[in-house]
């Protein structure tokens, strides 16, 4: 039987929570889930290849945390997570809840997630605002989901009219994940394909969607900018509201304008435009 360690941490400064992600995700660990009060859960299989002594990963973090370990079986982590797993409503129109949540009776359109520990399950701020951002844009595009995670970018994006969506994600837990969302939303793999990389496809895409790491968003914005048909857009998150200007310059210098922001519990959802 699988054992997983679980790390349940707050960061003392919040301007440092998406580097205390990227470090620990370098270690091994997934899924981040955040709770009330600035705390996150996350977990990692014991004995993986990326294994490192917990103790030695926080000593090696650039700030200090709160936090507490424990190790549990697969089954019963999988229930606790699922516990903690509450609908959430995004705007006027979109709801995510779980299998096990009871049907809405409203007008919202609905997106069945399982919790299963991937990235993306819209708890966070950044896919609130990635999901009610890409309602109003995917209609007739073909889609690039970058850092699919579960694939719920990707699901709202076939829901609201995209052509064609890629998934992509370097993760592969995530990947079966969002293969089992997205294709059973788009009811066609002529509709939807995913796959585990870390390399963007060849495109040419109308609309990329990137939910991600500040520095990942940074470094790909040229191939960005290359894979984009004419006038093509990225939409990004996983930005801080204090690292609005670095995105905004590394944008501008790859050949993009930025025409859309907006600001969610000091998280930021860009726009970027391919200028030609």
């Amino acid at each position: 039987m699988k054992e997983f360690e679980t790390l349940r941490y707050r960061v003392q400064l919040a301007e440092l929570n998406e580097v205390v992600v990227a470090f620990l995700a370098e270690v091994g660990f997934d899924g981040f889930l955040e709770e009330n009060e600035g705390w996150m859960t996350a977990s990692r299989l014991v004995g993986g290849e990326q294994y490192r002594p917990l103790q030695e990963c926080i000593d090696a973090l650039p700030c200090a945390l709160e936090w507490s370990s424990e190790r549990v079986a697969e089954q019963n982590w999988n229930l606790a997570w699922e516990q903690q797993f509450p609908m959430v409503e995004i705007g006027e129109h979109i709801r995510i809840r779980a299998p096990f949540h009871p049907i809405g009776t409203d007008a919202r359109e609905e997106f069945a997630i399982e919790p299963d520990m991937a990235f993306g399950t819209g708890h966070h701020p950044t896919t609130y605002l990635m999901a009610e951002a890409l309602r109003e844009r995917s209609t007739g595009k073909t889609c690039l989901d970058f850092g699919t995670g579960t694939g719920i970018l990707a699901m709202v994006m076939l829901r609201f009219g995209a052509n064609n969506v890629v998934g992509i994600d370097n993760d592969e837990r995530a990947i079966r994940s969002a293969k089992r969302h997205i294709l059973q939303e788009s009811n066609s793999e002529e509709r939807a394909q995913v796959y585990c990389s870390s390399e963007l496809p060849e495109g040419p895409f109308d609309l990329i969607a990137a939910n991600i790491h500040l520095n990942i968003i940074v470094e790909k914005l040229p191939e960005m900018h290359r894979i984009l048909s004419s006038g093509g857009w990225v939409l990004a998150s996983g930005i801080l509201e204090n690292q609005v200007k670095t995105v905004e310059d590394a944008a501008h210098k790859s050949g993009f304008l930025c025409t859309f922001k907006q600001i969610k519990e000091g998280w930021a959802c860009l726009g970027f435009k391919k200028m030609d």
